[in-house]
């Protein structure tokens, strides 16, 4: 019997240009990335699945088109029973874990201390926005250095601003603008350790999941 153990990673990132790595003449600084690329393969020729984050995520996690899911926007719920690449290597044997965004269901009017559907995965460490909600990404911070909370949030997404105000919730979460954002129409600095920012979140669950299952030291 082959006691060989595989794992599968899948690195997927939200709102970059086709050329935003170092190795592709970004003034980016993607060392890691580029050092992954020098020793796999890079499909230069390939397109998404739709130019809208939501439905493209969800056609790629799924294996479906996003007419076929009928997904073809922002804000449109998947399925609690669409089978996912979850589901499938579950039913193999498989554990599996996501680990930062998912944004299969709606992030603005929806109650981020509630249960999220699980869409097959074991594990769910979610954060659909960085600092915004109460959700996993504030939890850590808040394990690790509390004082750092109230310079995580840039600010509520303008349809959040909306949905709060329009069903009366009141939140402790501190933003750094007052009212909704212009939703990141200029940089704005994080004042904390980088340590701290939303991608070392994701990167240190990630290796302490690795970790629990004996797969780094």
């Amino acid at each position: 019997m082959n006691s060989t153990v595989s794992d599968v990673v899948i690195i997927y990132v939200d709102q970059w240009r086709w050329d935003a790595l170092g190795c592709l003449g970004s003034a980016a600084h993607t060392p890691v990335l580029d050092e992954l690329i020098a020793g796999g393969v890079l499909f230069d020729h390939a397109f998404v699945q739709s130019p809208v984050c939501m439905p493209s995520r969800a056609s790629m996690l799924t294996s479906r088109y996003p007419s076929s899911l009928g997904i073809t926007q922002m804000g449109v719920p998947v399925p609690e029973t669409t089978e996912t690449i979850a589901t499938v290597l579950s039913r193999r044997g498989w554990r599996t874990a996501n680990i930062g965004k998912l944004h299969f269901q709606p992030h603005a009017n929806r109650d981020h201390t509630r249960p999220h559907p699980r869409y097959g995965f074991d594990v769910l460490a979610l954060s659909d926005e960085p600092g915004v909600y109460e959700d996993d990404y504030r939890a850590w911070v808040r394990s690790v250095c509390r004082e750092a909370l109230p310079e995580l949030s840039t600010g509520l997404p303008p349809a959040a601003a909306v949905w709060q105000d329009t069903m009366s919730i009141s939140s402790d979460v501190a933003h750094a603008t007052v009212g909704p954002r212009g939703d990141y129409d200029q940089t704005r600095v994080f004042e904390q350790s980088t340590d701290l920012t939303h991608s070392a979140w994701v990167a240190t669950r990630t290796i302490d999941h690795l970790r629990g299952l004996g797969r780094v030291s």
